[in-house]
C-alpha cells in the first residue's frame, strides 16, 4: 500500500495529545482543578466574612490563612497553565523549526516494513519491530517507537478502503493502544 501526504501543525498537536495526554495526566489535572475550586471557595468565604465584619478586603487577604490560600491558588493556576500550554508551545516550536515540514511524504506500508520518503530529500525504511505500538486518532495514526518518538500518518487523503487496508497491516504487525 502506497500513499502520499503532507503534515501540518494541527496533526502534530493531535499526535502529541494521543501519545502523552494519558489518564494519569488527566487525573492530576482534575485534582488540581478541584483543589483550585476549593481554594477559591475558601478564599471567597474568608473575604465575605471579613467584609461583613468591616475589616476590608486588603486586611482580610493579608491574614495568614488567606494569604496562604491565595498563594496556593496562584501556584495551582501557574502549574495548570504550564501543564496545558507548555507542551503545545513546544510541539508548535519543534514543528516550525523542522525544515521538512512543508514537504510531501510518500509512505509505503507492507506486512514486513514501513518505508517513508520525503520529496527528494531521503528515505527511511523500518521493520515493524522498530515500532512499539500504533494508536489511531480522529485525523492521524501514530506509530510509537521504543525510544519515545512517533511517526505521524495522516488519515486525510486516504479513502476508507485505504484506511482499512492500513489498519489491517498495522493490526497484523503491531499491538494497538
Amino acid at each position: 500500500m502506497k500513499f502520499s501526504y503532507r503534515v501540518n501543525e494541527r496533526m502534530y498537536l493531535e499526535a502529541f495529545n494521543l501519545r502523552f495526554w494519558k489518564l494519569r495526566v488527566k487525573v492530576i489535572f482534575g485534582v488540581l482543578v478541584v483543589i483550585a475550586l476549593l481554594e477559591i471557595l475558601i478564599l471567597s468565604l474568608a473575604i465575605l466574612e471579613g467584609l461583613s465584619t468591616g475589616i476590608g478586603l486588603l486586611q482580610t487577604i493579608q491574614g495568614d490563612s488567606q494569604r496562604s490560600s491565595l498563594l496556593l491558588l496562584i501556584l495551582i493556576f501557574f502549574v495548570a497553565g504550564f501543564v496545558l500550554l507548555f507542551p503545545r508551545w513546544r510541539v508548535s516550536r519543534i514543528y516550525r523549526r523542522n525544515p521538512a515540514r512543508d514537504g510531501i511524504f510518500t509512505a509505503s506500508a507492507t506486512p514486513e516494513h514501513l518505508e517513508v520518503t520525503l520529496e527528494a530529500t531521503g528515505a527511511s525504511c523500518f521493520k515493524w519491530s522498530f515500532y512499539k505500538y500504533w494508536k489511531e486518532g480522529k485525523n492521524v495514526i501514530i506509530l510509537a517507537t521504543h525510544s519515545g518518538q512517533c511517526q505521524v500518518l495522516p488519515k486525510a487523503g486516504l479513502s476508507d478502503a485505504q484506511q482499512n487496508e492500513l489498519r489491517g497491516i498495522l493490526a497484523a504487525a503491531l499491538p494497538k493502544k
